[in-house]
């Protein structure tokens, strides 16, 4: 999995995300970005003038690293690149880094930059409880990390269980797409991670991976951007 940095020429608006990744697909020959869009491969969000980009598919990297502009007919703007920072990892590497060799954390603070939400039952949460959480990295987890799947019976249980809430300072916001408002919310949460030390590990990588999947829904779309603190 690779994470890009793209700084562009000016600062970005929030309401850049979707049409900076339709523009990317227009850019990919058509097979790659099926794919991309299909699979889900593809994590995003803007802040300030830095569009970050994770991918999970090497396919469309030569095509990314070489584009130099983004036009967007949307908002009548074309952005140009300025520079691109790349960090790559494979999944054994990644995988060793925070079940080895990395330092345990038994407190790790999220900070939501992109409005993030989640789906339960059908309806829209703007509330990030461990449960909500620890659910979404699992699920994105074992669908992009399919050699090293966390499937065993009642591991999110033990998960969330293992997981409190510290404190946390949230705003509720509204993200837009499409012709739809999603109840969302943006800011910071403190997690105090329980247990083991080979299960704290655990929760570790899965939070770091976070910052490369996304947490809750539309992270393809601009949302759910987190960053660890």
């Amino acid at each position: 999995m690779t994470k890009l940095k793209i700084q562009f020429n000016t600062a970005l608006k929030s309401e850049y995300a979707y049409s900076l990744y339709a523009a990317l697909l227009e850019s990919l020959p058509r097979d790659i970005a099926e794919k991309i869009h299909r699979e889900n491969l593809l994590s995003h969000y803007t802040k300030a003038s830095f569009w970050h980009v994770s991918l999970f598919d090497d396919s469309a990297l030569p095509y990314i690293e070489s584009k130099l502009e983004y036009p967007l007919r949307k908002h009548n703007v074309t952005l140009n690149v300025v520079n691109i920072n790349r960090i790559t990892f494979g999944e054994k590497e990644f995988c060793t880094k925070f079940l080895l060799n990395d330092e345990v954390k038994n407190s790790v603070t999220l900070k939501f930059q992109t409005p993030t939400a989640f789906k339960v039952n059908g309806e829209y949460a703007n509330i990030p409880t461990p449960h909500l959480i620890m659910q979404s990295l699992l699920n994105k987890w074992n669908k992009i990390m399919p050699q090293s799947s966390l499937e065993e019976a009642d591991i999110l249980r033990e998960l969330e269980s293992s997981v409190s809430l510290k404190k946390y300072e949230l705003k509720s916001v509204l993200y837009a797409v499409k012709n739809v408002k999603i109840p969302a919310f943006v800011g910071e949460v403190t997690l105090n991670l329980n247990g083991n030390e080979p299960f704290i590990r655990i929760l570790n990588m899965l939070l770091a991976f976070g910052e490369f999947s996304g947490i809750g829904i539309k992270a393809s779309l601009g949302m759910g951007g987190v960053e660890i603190i």
